[in-house]
């Protein structure tokens, strides 16, 4: 199987300068807010009903976002969400 990265593999591949073999983690938020000028949102991590992540960075594949739609974070240092990105609307 030459030149087959298993998910896992693929996974601890991005991140530049992360410690070596922590895992990308990805997570499902709900869009509470969006900024068009800084193209970043305020997000609700799903099951969680206190906790907001403001000014997450946003795909530039994502055109805009609406509040309420669902999305995935691939969180690449789980205690900096500066280092957070929304992937997808799902």
């Amino acid at each position: 199987m030459d030149g087959v990265v298993g998910r896992q593999g693929l996974l601890e591949g991005f991140g530049a300068g992360r410690e070596p073999g922590r895992p990308v983690q990805v997570i499902q938020a709900v869009v509470r807010a969006y900024s068009g000028a800084s193209h970043t949102a305020t997000l609700q991590p799903l099951g969680s009903a206190a906790t907001y992540s403001h000014e997450i960075k946003v795909s530039l594949e994502i055109t805009s976002l609406t509040p309420g739609e669902r999305v995935l974070v691939m969180l690449l240092d789980e205690h900096n969400p500066g280092d957070a990105v929304v992937l997808c609307r799902y």
